[in-house]
């Protein structure tokens, strides 16, 4: 057996693009998995130290998560391992020590395959520059090891929609693994003003940052032909600025919150539905409560379809997702996703009523 995702993701059925989706453990009781639109289910997350050890599984050997894993295998759906560490001092220490880099692949290696799992995704946060080589060399060995010991298995790499520090060497990483996951999404943060954060332009009034630049940079410092690695992660989730007025763009008055979609979705219909930026191509609802405005920003299907139609527009490797659950009772983001990525089953021919060779005469 071999999950489909291992064959060419361009086959006449299924999806033709990979979509890896992130399920968080404080989202187990999420049992909405799409596995028809799904390549990749990547349990989230498992806590890795500077030492290589991973401190806490989260319920990653756990019954729920033996469920997933036998559900994602009879639905062709690769089930793999994200490792976490966002503390720059503990990846610095460990990505650049060799034997500290060999402990974690071996770790991460036997708890992949104690679940049968098909692969490992590595979300390191916080990686300083001192730690670019390094962490080149923890992914390049662990995809070398873990392509040994389970064929057809998938090792990806989170990296930011912007790299601020000039701390991952984006080429590198796309040729040592199987899949870079492009974080594109945080472009306005919590603690700055409100604004789309996921923008796929900027029109004249949200500056130069938005997915689209963040495509041309990976292209740049990633090279072109690695596109089909590059895997641009997307937001299930929307963030909620209090704000000094209703102006577009604002001025916030407090931290911002992030606001699961389902929630999202709900607070815009109660207000007449989201409204449409067109500078960013997003989508957006403003409020008055208690006298404070708000401002919340959050994608919804329109604001997916402009963002996907950038994967198919610069051939890229497929699309990720931030986080499953946060979509609950919802469809509009997958039937998105279903309309750009994945090729449907063929409706089956209407059958045709027989007719004679030669319509209109007798027998001889």
């Amino acid at each position: 057996w071999a999950p489909r995702s291992h064959y060419p993701l361009n086959a006449a059925v299924g999806p033709k693009h990979e979509v890896l989706g992130y399920l968080p453990y404080w989202e187990l009781d999420y049992d909405e998995v799409h596995w028809d639109k799904l390549t990749t289910l990547a349990y989230f997350a498992a806590n890795m130290d500077s030492k290589g050890d991973i401190t806490d599984f989260n319920g990653w050997f756990g019954d729920t998560s033996k469920a997933l894993a036998a559900e994602a295998k009879t639905a062709g759906v690769r089930y793999i391992l994200t490792v976490v560490n966002f503390s720059s001092s503990s990846i610095d220490a460990l990505v650049n020590d060799p034997a500290r880099r060999a402990h974690a692949v071996d770790g991460m290696l036997d708890a992949v395959m104690s679940m049968g799992g098909d692969g490992i995704n590595i979300d390191f946060e916080g990686v300083p520059k001192s730690a670019k080589a390094g962490l080149v060399a923890l992914v390049t060995e662990t995809t070398a090891a873990f392509h040994a010991a389970i064929p057809g298995s998938h090792v990806s790499v989170a990296t930011p929609a912007i790299d601020w520090n000039g701390a991952f060497d984006y080429d590198a990483l796309a040729e040592g693994c199987d899949g870079v996951m492009i974080m594109a999404y945080g472009y306005h943060w919590k603690k700055g003003n409100p604004g789309p954060i996921s923008p796929s332009s900027s029109g004249d009034i949200w500056g130069q940052y938005n997915l689209e630049w963040t495509i041309l940079d990976y292209f740049k410092w990633g090279k072109k032909e690695n596109r089909h690695k590059f895997i641009l992660g997307l937001p299930f989730y929307g963030r909620d600025w209090p704000a000094l007025s209703d102006e577009v763009p604002g001025k916030a008055g407090g931290q911002g919150s992030y606001v699961p979609f389902h929630t999202c979705k709900d607070r815009a219909e109660a207000l007449g539905g989201f409204s449409w930026d067109a500078h960013s191509q997003t989508t957006y609802f403003i409020e008055k409560k208690n006298g404070e405005w708000r401002q919340t920003w959050c994608d919804d299907g329109p604001s997916w379809e402009a963002k996907l139609a950038l994967v198919n527009e610069y051939d890229l490797g497929g699309v990720g997702i931030w986080a499953l659950g946060y979509e609950r009772g919802t469809t509009d983001l997958w039937d998105a996703i279903a309309d750009a990525l994945i090729d449907p089953l063929p409706l089956p021919e209407e059958p045709t009523e027989p007719t004679p060779e030669n319509p209109g005469e007798g027998p001889d």
